[in-house]
């Protein structure tokens, strides 16, 4: 089985709007829409047989409909995909929203601090941690040199503080700086 673990959907009426966002802040072309039809179309041509969905609260007031939306799409292709929760530090009740997202059939966090705007290692991302922990992976955007919030040392420190947090570090863990991912990750549960 081979299985895509990183997916951004959007609903359809904002996802052209939001891939060419995303395609402008990293100053990249974008190759796809960001749309599930396509990603099923395009999944199918590649041999992918399942995947992880997910998508960024770039403020706290989106979290609970990015959820929705991600169960939505879950409980309608459970077979295809496997749906990680958005969360923003910023959010008030971070708790009782990943219970409701896990009872909802989300099993992962995501979590962009690069967009978010904050520091992986920041305490006021702590609550989420703590929620997370034996219970939910995150997954963490990491390493855009451009902001420092995702530096692979910031979160080495985050590992060391929660060693039962289960942690997804996406791009090698350093997107733009993997010479130096190698060595604060090392030894860590990654």
């Amino acid at each position: 089985m081979i299985i895509d673990s990183h997916v951004h959907i959007f609903p359809d009426k904002i996802a052209e709007k939001a891939v060419a966002g995303i395609g402008k802040f990293y100053d990249l072309p974008m190759r796809h829409d960001g749309k599930l039809d396509t990603v099923f179309t395009e999944g199918r041509k590649a041999g992918i047989d399942k995947f992880v969905i997910l998508s960024v609260a770039t403020v706290p007031e989106q979290v609970a409909s990015i959820n929705n939306f991600l169960a939505e799409n879950v409980r309608k292709h459970g077979d295809k995909l496997i749906g990680f929760c958005a969360m923003h530090p910023d959010f008030q009740g971070i708790e009782a929203e990943l219970e409701r997202a896990r009872e909802m059939g989300l099993v992962g966090i995501k979590l962009h601090p690069d967009f978010q705007r904050f520091d992986i290692d920041d305490e006021k991302a702590f609550e989420i941690y703590r929620a997370a922990e034996g219970k939910m992976p995150v997954l963490f955007h990491t390493g855009d040199y451009r902001t420092g919030w995702s530096k692979p040392e910031k979160m080495a420190k985050v590992m060391d503080l929660f060693p039962n947090l289960d942690v997804i570090a996406s791009h090698f863990g350093g997107w733009s700086e993997w010479e130096r991912t190698p060595e604060a990750y090392k030894g860590r549960n990654v």
